[in-house]
């Protein structure tokens, strides 16, 4: 084997245990929607991020695509170019990134429309919009629904701005 397919071989096999423990980790917030799982996730995301963090091994990439010519093996470094792209920079800047994306992620999934004072799940407000013949109590359904853009708004907006920080950090404007 030669040298491109013995670290191609590697990376997988270490990438392919981190990201099933991620989508795991993601799955198991995403069925459930508690706080710790949503935490647990983020963890996840960080140490599958620290594992593209390595300078020396992002360098090996880069020099591997100057000379590669297997098709099949140029996509894999493609990919593998990217993921180390978007994990470089300030590691803490990341961990925070990946923080506030899964507190986004949990406000954003568990949210529940409040109408009258009921809590509602998507599923009501939608047999409402289809079934109540009132079309003002559909008008004020509809309208709680989307609370849910307002109550992640500031959030999504500090994340723009790290991920920014981070992009420029790497050399984009």
């Amino acid at each position: 084997m030669d040298e491109t397919s013995l670290f191609l071989e590697q990376e997988n096999k270490e990438i392919k245990k981190l990201y099933i423990e991620y989508c795991h980790a993601e799955w198991n917030a995403l069925m459930n929607g508690k706080k710790e799982d949503y935490e647990k996730s983020s963890e996840k995301e960080v140490r599958y991020r620290e594992y593209f963090n390595n300078k020396e091994r992002f360098e090996k990439v880069k020099n591997l695509l100057k000379t590669i010519k297997d098709p099949l093996e140029k996509r894999q470094l493609d990919l593998l170019y990217n993921e180390y792209l978007a994990s470089q920079g300030d590691l803490e800047l990341i961990k925070n990134i990946a923080k506030i994306s899964s507190e986004i992620n949990h406000k954003f999934n568990t949210f529940r429309a409040n109408l009258d004072g009921k809590e509602l799940t998507d599923n009501e407000i939608k047999t409402i919009l289809k079934k109540e013949t009132d079309s003002e109590i559909r008008k004020r359904a509809w309208e709680a629904s989307k609370n849910q853009g307002a109550s992640i708004e500031k959030d999504v907006l500090e994340l723009v701005k790290l991920r920014n920080t981070l992009a420029r950090g790497l050399g984009f404007d």
